[in-house]
């Protein structure tokens, strides 16, 4: 089996097992980090076996402190002491800079990226209650113009973190929830309840998704989403053993067609504040 974006979902109906037997052909990012968080769930994957390509793979990008001139950003572990920010551009500029993209397209492709991979480690930091902290891995695949980012958490996943202020009964329901604009489950950072973020993290992500033509998957807990060309689809294992929040996107250079600058005023600011006036970033 292949651990890709595509797949996952299908191998996501066999995550109620206790010990998962399974060969893997290919992986992908989002399929390195659902393994470290079923392993970190207390899953037994020690009979998963992979080809020759894979383990090499997995343990370069497992043990490689710098991916400098490679296409991929080696796996890394963050927590609260983490510089999110930092590490978003580091990993940004390294894995765009692979692709073929005239100056200006790059500066701009760069800015989806950065801000996408930002947001949802920050939402790990925020309101996972991971213990384990989160698990990013990046990679680009400069023969067909895209990229890849997936991060995971051990933590309480979507409806844990949103049932108290908007009554979410579900993983599905959470999950819906969390994509639209002004919704945020991020602890009271201020003396007038203000919150570490507004709302918009993973409601940008959609959008960029959807304009770029890319494809998003999230998994918490028990539900499994994709959204792909503006249609999302659901899968949900009730005795899942998957603990714990993936966000994974994929994103085609070939399909970025709006400036950044363009975007945030068209999708962000709009839906937020429901004006054109000045910009909310």
């Amino acid at each position: 089996m292949n651990y890709s974006i595509t797949t996952l979902p299908q191998i996501f109906l066999n995550s109620h097992h206790e010990k998962i037997e399974d060969h893997i052909g290919w992986i992908e990012p989002c399929g390195l980090v659902y393994l470290k968080t079923m392993k970190h769930g207390g899953v037994d994957i020690s009979n998963i076996k992979a080809s020759n390509d894979v383990v090499s793979y997995v343990r370069t990008i497992q043990s490689t402190q710098s991916g400098t001139g490679k296409s991929y950003v080696p796996y890394r572990n963050f927590n609260t002491n983490t510089n999110i920010n930092t590490i978003a551009y580091e990993i940004t500029a390294q894995i765009v800079g692979k692709l073929d993209l005239a100056p200006e397209n790059m500066e701009d492709f760069k800015n989806y990226i950065n801000y996408a991979v930002s947001e949802v480690m920050q939402n790990v930091l925020d309101h996972s209650g991971s213990a384990c902290g989160g698990h990013v891995v990046g990679q680009s695949y400069p023969q067909k113009g895209k990229v890849q980012f997936a991060v995971s958490d051990c933590g309480v996943g979507l409806m844990a973190t949103l049932q108290n202020e908007y009554g979410v009964r579900s993983e599905r329901e959470a999950i819906l929830k969390a994509l639209e604009p002004q919704v945020s489950g991020s602890v009271v950072i201020g003396p007038y309840g203000e919150k570490r973020n507004a709302g918009i993290g993973l409601f940008a992500l959609k959008c960029i998704i959807d304009e770029t033509k890319g494809q998003l998957l999230i998994i918490s807990n028990d539900t499994i989403y994709t959204r792909h060309n503006g249609k999302e689809s659901f899968e949900h294992v009730p005795e899942s053993r998957f603990c714990g929040t993936l966000v994974a996107f994929e994103l085609s250079e070939h399909n970025t067609d709006y400036y950044f600058e363009e975007f945030k005023k068209m999708h962000i600011w709009s839906a937020v504040n429901k004006t054109d006036e000045e910009e909310f970033f």
